[in-house]
C-alpha cells in the first residue's frame, strides 16, 4: 500500500456515546480534511434496524471499515480523519463475543501510524437504538486505554463539553 510521508491519521475513538462522531466532523472542518466515516452505522441501520446482528456482521463492518480506511489513505497526502477504526471494532468483538477475530487482528497490525483521540465518557450518554452500553462507558473507556498504552500508540485523552473537547483536540494535533 502507497502511503504518503506527509499524511497524519487522527482517528476518534472510545466507548460509545461519547461524542467521537461530533469530534471527528470539528476536526475534519478545522483541518480542511476529509474523513472516513463509522461503517458500523451505516451497515447496521441498513441491515439490521432491530439492533440483532452477528459475528458475521461485525466482520463485514470491519472489512468495510477498513476498505474504505485504505482507499482514503491512497487518495489523500496531509490530514485524514477517522471516526472510528479497527480498534473500535477489536474492542466491540471482545466484549460481545470473546477472542477476536485472526482478520481484524491481522489487519490492526498493518495499520499505517496514527493520532487516537479517546474520547472520556465525561458527556451525557444519548440514547439511540443501535447503541448497547450505557452503563459500561467507564469499564469500556479502560479497555481502550489499556489497549493504546499496550500497543505503544500514540494517543491523547479527550474530555470535556463539546468546545472543550475541540479546542483539547486542535492542541493535540496542531502541537499548540
Amino acid at each position: 500500500m502507497r502511503h504518503a510521508e506527509c499524511l497524519m491519521l487522527i482517528a476518534v475513538v472510545g466507548p460509545e456515546s461519547c461524542g467521537k462522531t461530533t469530534l471527528a466532523k470539528a476536526i475534519a472542518q478545522h483541518l480542511s480534511a476529509p474523513m472516513v466515516e463509522e461503517y458500523a452505522r451505516e451497515y447496521l441501520e441498513l441491515r439490521s434496524p432491530g439492533g440483532s446482528y452477528s459475528q458475521e456482521d461485525v466482520l463485514n463492518i470491519a472489512k468495510n471499515q477498513w476498505e474504505r480506511e485504505q482507499q482514503a489513505v491512497l487518495k489523500n497526502s496531509q490530514n485524514l480523519v477517522l471516526d472510528t477504526d479497527l480498534l473500535v471494532i477489536k474492542v466491540w468483538w471482545e466484549q460481545k463475543y470473546g477472542s477476536c477475530h485472526p482478520w481484524i487482528l491481522d489487519k490492526l497490525n498493518q495499520q499505517p501510524t496514527r493520532k487516537y483521540l479517546l474520547t472520556k465518557p465525561d458527556i451525557p450518554w444519548q440514547s439511540d437504538p443501535l447503541r448497547e452500553n450505557p452503563n459500561d462507558r467507564d469499564f469500556l473507556f479502560d479497555i481502550y486505554q489499556r489497549e493504546l498504552t499496550t500497543a505503544h500508540s500514540d494517543y491523547e485523552v479527550i474530555s470535556g463539553d463539546g468546545p472543550q473537547r475541540a479546542k483539547l483536540a486542535f492542541a493535540c494535533i496542531l502541537g499548540d
